[in-house]
């Protein structure tokens, strides 16, 4: 701990979150910001007395109530974001390698975490969430910090408690979300810092857009054509390679990758037919509109600095997660390989149009597909001499990865990772293993 109270954070790993319940906001600086002259650390917090609100400069005691404090049951309960930090520390004597601490956001509807006692709150925890270290930190060290924004005012709202786990919950839907664990906090401290949040936020505005054409790519997966409506007929705001679009559909907040060309004057978004939201979503028919929030999202090579020294990129996906490769194909400038890792034939979208950007692109592309449960047809064309997609009759490997790099004549290659955890985690792993720079090595997980 610094002199002036800093406490100093190494960050050792950064990983993506599925973004499909963050409600998007944008900065703005507030008139007449200037660069604070504070020291850091120099806010102070307050201590909140909770059955009067009124703040105090000594430590708090024992929470009287959250329920009987309407700024702050308002604040929790109307949130759509907040976030936690937990610990897994280390003991004398214990070797186990997965000590540290975790900060991480949780996202949804307002109600997903509510007050629920004089001196609890609860959460709800949805599948999206699985890739943090949270919940398992909890089982080791139940003590938690939450932070909520009130993000008109700039305020923050500090908690700390000890928080227990429901890993089987009764109730399986939360606003229309389903629950898989609920997590219930204990409040023992709560600080108000004014200030907390320079400038303002503001909730990102959405539009309607009509879907002008719906194409099936493969068994399950769909692509929606979305252009502006006749009676606000404004440009669509650009978007980068690699981004996701949020979409509204009956109240709940989906982020579907843009899968179309930069270039043209639509959106394309290309969904597979799982869980409600997208359900919905593939029920709709051309003409429907669609509430849409602006693109946003940094991931894939056009998030690379101009003075960047890779050489060649390689973008991996395992099914539907190639929707964000087939906008960075698009846009490649680098000599670029795909890598699709599919069950069949039947379950493989945009194999022709990978065939169609690979024969334009100014540089050299490579396309290779893994086929994990292939069918007697597949097998034929795996064995075929192909000009376009090299096929390989099992899972892909870490090995695969890194000749195809060699191939393009790689020295210092990027690898973009888009599926499930448990499928980009190994290849990963075994890259840095091999000596790829984790800097190097980019990823969107989903599930």
């Amino acid at each position: 701990v610094a002199a002036n109270g800093d406490v100093p954070l190494a960050v050792e790993i950064s990983a993506s979150h599925c973004a499909q319940y963050i409600t998007q906001r944008t900065w703005q600086a507030s008139p007449g910001d200037k660069a604070s002259s504070e020291p850091k650390g120099a806010r102070k917090a307050k201590a909140v007395s909770l059955s009067t609100g009124s703040a105090s400069s000594q430590a708090p005691g024992p929470v009287a109530s959250l329920q009987d404090d309407p700024v702050l049951k308002h604040l929790i309960d109307g949130a759509d974001t907040f976030f936690i930090g937990s610990s897994y520390g280390r003991r004398d004597g214990d070797g186990d390698a997965r000590h540290g601490a975790d900060a991480s956001n949780r996202c949804g509807s307002p109600g997903f975490v509510r007050v629920t006692g004089h001196d609890t709150l609860t959460f709800d925890n949805y599948n999206g969430n699985q890739m943090y270290s949270t919940l398992g930190n909890i089982t080791k060290d139940p003590r938690v910090g939450l932070t909520f924004f009130d993000w008109e005012s700039g305020e923050a709202l500090q908690i700390s408690g000890i928080a227990a786990i429901d890993f089987a919950p009764e109730q399986q839907q939360g606003g229309g979300e389903r629950v898989l664990q609920v997590v219930t906090v204990r409040v023992d401290s709560v600080r108000r810092v004014p200030g907390a949040l320079p400038g303002t936020w503001k909730q990102s505005q959405s539009r309607p857009l009509v879907i002008s054409k719906k194409v099936d790519e493969s068994e399950g997966v769909t692509s929606f054509y979305l252009k502006a409506p006749a009676l606000d007929p404004r440009p669509l705001a650009p978007f980068i390679s690699g981004q996701h679009m949020p979409v509204l559909i009956k109240g709940l907040n989906r982020s579907y990758s843009l899968s179309g060309n930069p270039g043209d004057d639509t959106y394309r978004i290309s969904v597979k037919n799982i869980g409600q939201v997208s359900s919905a979503l593939h029920k709709l028919q051309e003409g429907d509109e669609v509430t849409c929030f602006p693109p946003a999202g940094s991931f894939g090579p056009a998030a690379l600095d101009a003075r960047s020294e890779v050489d060649a990129v390689v973008l991996v996906a395992a099914g539907v997660g190639i929707t964000p490769m087939v906008s960075m194909a698009y846009d490649a400038t680098r000599p670029t390989a795909v890598i699709h890792a599919v069950k069949n034939g039947k379950q493989w979208p945009f194999r022709a149009e990978f065939r169609k950007i690979s024969a334009a692109a100014p540089k050299t592309m490579k396309l290779r597909a893994f086929l994990s449960r292939p069918e007697k047809k597949d097998l034929a064309v795996a064995n075929a001499a192909a000009h376009d997609w090299e096929i390989a009759a099992r899972r892909v490997r870490a090995e695969d990865l890194l000749q195809v790099a060699k191939d393009l004549g790689a020295t210092k290659p990027m690898f973009c990772f888009c599926g499930p955890l448990p499928f980009s985690a190994p290849l990963m792993a075994a890259l840095e293993e091999a000596g790829i720079p984790a800097a190097n090595i980019k990823s969107e997980s989903f599930g």
